[in-house]
């Protein structure tokens, strides 16, 4: 090792050991330390962030028709992670004819589903999403050609909250 590494390795072991607390109080602290010891908690903390809003399709059993949804997004102003279990009731199709029945929705595992409205196009693609105390139902393709999924929620349960 040469001088620079061994004096790198110093710094950085100082810069440790004050944001630990083993430097002393923070009273007794240079303002320079202070300044280190902000700057060294602040790159040293865990990267979060927060997962963007909408519905993602993790799972579907077929023995009960059950499909596993979870919805990340904001409730009452503070951040969530819910988790939906749902089954299919109705789909309709681009024609505007329905299939009743838990077989009848093409929701694939691994979907990701947000809202995006295009009022101003009837042909620009379209994504709604509505939740209601029991169903929840996803509108997809244009505003003059929609598809939609009805399901039933069965449980829902919450998984994560952030103030």
């Amino acid at each position: 090792m040469n001088a620079r590494t061994v004096a790198s390795a110093l710094i950085l072991t100082a810069a440790v050991l004050v944001v630990l607390g083993c430097g002393g109080r923070e009273a007794d602290l240079s303002p320079g330390e202070r300044q280190l010891r902000k700057v060294v908690a602040s790159v040293s903390r865990p990267f979060t962030s927060t997962p963007p809003e909408g519905y993602r399709v993790t799972a579907y059993d077929s023995r009960v028709h059950e499909w596993t949804i979870i919805r990340t997004g904001t409730f009452d102003g503070v951040f969530m992670t819910k988790k939906f279990v749902v089954v299919c009731v109705t789909f309709m199709n681009e024609a505007g004819i329905y299939t009743a029945g838990p077989y009848a929705c093409p929701l694939q595992v691994g979907q990701f589903k947000q809202v995006r409205i295009n009022f101003q196009d009837g042909d620009a693609p379209l994504e709604d999403i509505d939740q209601f105390s029991d169903t929840l139902m996803f509108t997809e393709g244009t505003s003059n050609r929609p598809t939609k999924q009805i399901f039933d929620i069965k449980r829902i349960e919450l998984l994560d909250h952030r103030p």
